[in-house]
């Protein structure tokens, strides 16, 4: 794990500032990074809500904890990115790639990740009310005591998905979804098909 050279720390204080001058006279300076490099770093600590940052490589960067509410991480690359307990609330992360990610108890409210891969993403107690999930990969995902409450998820693809302990799937909002259970693949149509479905998978113990 490696810490932020300085350039990107200056930035980082700007982005505070500019976070702390909302609403009164403008200092600091937002943070937009298009396409960064933020892979392997230690960003434990630092406030990263508002901050745009398309196409981000955070590949196994340590973000545990971190404020990210609200940021623009469209197309991020995040393999095994440490989001544990992180604020995701609202955040932009279409067409992120979360493969191996570790995202337990984060706060993902609101959070757009439409076209995700979450393939192997560890979701474990994660808040994901009224999260849009449209069209998104879990593949092997753990959600175990995950809060799904109004959570989208029309045309996603759920392989082995641990839902254990899961709650509110019977208000999950979806026309059709895909679901692979022991290789035995099935297209759910009707949102109360999904429901029971989802509601049957969070009462059963996963095995991997």
């Amino acid at each position: 794990m490696k810490k932020p050279d300085e350039s990107l720390i200056r930035k980082l204080e700007l982005h505070k500032q500019w976070l702390e001058s909302v609403g009164k006279d403008p200092s600091g300076q937002q943070l937009e990074l298009i396409e960064a490099d933020l892979s392997y770093l230690d960003l434990v600590g630092f406030d990263l809500s508002g901050s745009v940052l398309p196409a981000a490589n955070l590949n196994y960067a340590d973000l545990s904890s971190v404020d990210l509410s609200r940021a623009y991480l469209h197309s991020a690359s995040g393999v095994e990115v440490n989001l544990t307990n992180a604020d995701l609330i609202k955040a932009d992360l279409t067409s992120a790639s979360l493969i191996s990610s570790i995202v337990r108890d984060a706060k993902l409210i609101r959070v757009n990740l439409t076209d995700a891969d979450l393939t192997n993403a560890d979701l474990s107690n994660a808040d994901l009310r009224y999260a849009h999930l449209g069209l998104s990969v879990l593949n092997r995902t753990i959600l175990k005591g995950a809060n799904l409450e109004g959570l989208g998820l029309s045309e996603s693809r759920l392989v082995d998905v641990d839902l254990f302990g899961a709650i509110g799937t019977d208000t999950i909002n979806a026309s059709q979804i895909t679901v692979v259970t022991n290789s035995v693949e099935e297209v759910l149509i009707g949102v109360d098909n999904i429901r029971a479905w989802l509601k049957s998978a969070s009462q059963h113990e996963h095995s991997r």
